[in-house]
């Protein structure tokens, strides 16, 4: 009784490829018929034209070392380049050392001499197979190991959201509940007290925002909104809500030029780094200790090994944080620009700190640095190109007079559309709403005319922001468009990629007051100058 054979399913998912190259057409067929009749999917060539385009879908190569006036080695090192994990035998009659160092050196895995028994070929191939499958599985076992690193990583930073979004909601949660408490009472005892609630749930909102930011901006998936500023303003500024943030036991020391330092920054982007800087000091000292910033104008060569492919010679400002904590190894210096790398419990930090601050300075094109020693201190200096520019011409112009202005609102969420109204109310708007595309289309087709229209880009059903923008701007040329959206840019990109072509300006939520008032007049002084909606 014969046995029964069941099919090997590995090897039916990955069918055993073999490609012989042998101009000499009888050998060629001969081997291919063996190999057919053991099981293997066979591709035959003659000659090196043939076997170039089909060397990246086998696994195997028999290649004869001399195809007429080719070179079988050559040809072999070509396949290789092609597909390196395809695995060469070079076939010969000529044996010799010379002809063996010759093909090992170009790549080529093992080499059969002619004639060979057709048990020697299939050991031969059987050897090659299973070099195959154990690169696969150690593939599959690297795979495996990131895979498991980047939910270890995931862990950390979902961690590290909880504990830093936790804390802000506490924040909020809390003040608003004692203000919502005191303005159920007849009458307000201490409107200061309520101020100083509300204030602190605002600065623990905004923390929120800048928190948003730093994780996007891992990714470079946050897009910046930079100014001409004057860096001495900026670290000043700063100093002061580091002071109050760091606490009484540590030393902050503050030192800047006197001439101006033009930079072109996100001034929330820059705030936030400088304060992660900031934190990161305080964090690594003990029992108190001194952080110093020190603003300079420097120079920096051609030569100069700060300067990255992207950056040019000249004049940058560096700005540098200074601690005398515990410092670091050569081990956490060189991976301290990881992200989610951290020397820190999941508890204390998402490991987002570094990684963020140099993300931004790179997006603003300059570039950071890292001095440290175990026991003495550390010294984080980020480089931001200086520009040339007068700081006074940037001085903000004051909001013309709104009243009488209409603006269609366009916004699903009901929260946020009240929102918005309050807001546009308090800038004199007379406002409109509707909650999707198809209701504010038919508002705008009843024959009511509006200076403005201003929708969210994510609306319910078949049009979203950008397609009615576009619909608004055929049809009623004379009403200015405006978007607004909590979307991170790669998202909002693949969104609006169709409707490329309608580039309107876009707020990113949540949206302060003072933003969305000069973001509307600009829209609407734009639109009157050119009789149709600003394009950006």
């Amino acid at each position: 009784m014969n046995d029964v054979i069941f099919p090997d399913r590995e090897n039916s998912r990955r069918p055993r490829r073999i490609l012989i190259v042998d101009d000499d057409i009888d050998v060629a067929g001969s081997l291919a018929s063996l190999l057919q009749l053991e099981g293997y999917h066979v591709e035959v060539a003659y000659g090196p034209d043939k076997a170039r385009p089909l060397g990246s879908a086998v696994d195997v190569a028999l290649v004869d070392i001399r195809l007429g006036h080719a070179d079988g080695v050559q040809l072999a090192a070509e396949l290789h380049q092609r597909n390196p994990d395809l695995l060469v035998v070079m076939m010969t009659a000529y044996a010799s050392v010379q002809t063996a160092i010759k093909a090992l050196r170009v790549g080529t895995y093992d080499y059969l001499c002619k004639p060979f028994d057709p048990d020697d070929l299939l050991a031969t191939l059987d050897r090659c197979f299973e070099r195959l499958e154990l690169l696969r599985s150690r593939r599959e076992a690297e795979e495996q190991l990131r895979h498991s690193r980047r939910m270890e990583a995931l862990g950390r930073l979902t961690a590290g959201i909880a504990h830093d979004f936790n804390n802000l909601l506490s924040v909020i949660i809390g003040n608003l509940r004692l203000a919502q408490e005191d303005a159920r009472a007849p009458s307000i005892a201490d409107t200061r007290v309520v101020r100083e609630l509300i204030e602190d749930a605002l600065d623990a909102a905004l923390g929120g925002v800048e928190t948003t930011r730093r994780f996007l901006a891992v990714g470079r998936n946050q897009p910046l909104s930079p100014e001409i500023m004057d860096l001495r303003v900026l670290v000043g500024d700063l100093s002061r809500l580091a002071g109050r943030t760091l606490g009484q036991d540590i030393a902050l020391a503050v030192t800047v030029p006197e001439a101006e330092c033009p930079v072109f920054v996100d001034r929330y982007q820059f705030d936030a780094s400088l304060l992660n800087l900031a934190i990161n000091a305080r964090d690594a000292m003990t029992g108190g200790g001194r952080i110093a910033f020190d603003v300079a104008d420097v120079e920096l060569s051609g030569q100069s090994s700060l300067l990255l492919p992207d950056m040019k010679p000249g004049r940058y400002a560096r700005i540098a944080v200074t601690d005398n904590g515990c410092g670091m190894t050569a081990d956490v210096r060189e991976k301290a620009l990881q992200p989610f790398f951290t020397t820190k419990t999941a508890e204390q930090g998402s490991g987002l700190g570094l990684s963020t601050v140099y993300s931004f300075v790179r997006q603003s094109g300059g570039n950071l640095a890292i001095e440290s020693s175990p026991g003495v201190g550390t010294k984080v200096s980020l480089y931001l190109p200086l520009c040339v520019h007068d700081i006074k011409a940037q001085a903000p112009v004051s909001d013309p007079v709104t009243d009488g202005r209409r603006i269609l609102l366009v916004e699903d969420q009901a929260p946020v559309r009240t929102l918005f109204v309050r807001q546009l109310r308090r800038l004199g708007y007379e406002i409109a709403t509707a909650e999707n595309a198809d209701e504010a289309l038919r508002i705008l087709e009843s024959g009511a005319s509006f200076d403005l229209m201003l929708s969210d880009v994510m609306l319910p059903g078949s049009i979203n922001g950008a397609m009615l923008c576009r619909m608004v701007r055929q049809r009623w040329p004379g009403t200015a468009v405006l978007l607004a959206t909590a979307l991170p840019a790669t998202a909002l990109k693949a969104l609006c990629e169709e409707e490329a072509e309608v580039s309107v300006p876009i707020l990113q939520k949540p949206v302060e007051m003072e933003v969305l008032s000069v973001a509307l007049r600009q829209a609407r002084t734009q639109c009157d100058d050119s009789g149709e909606s600003v394009k950006t």
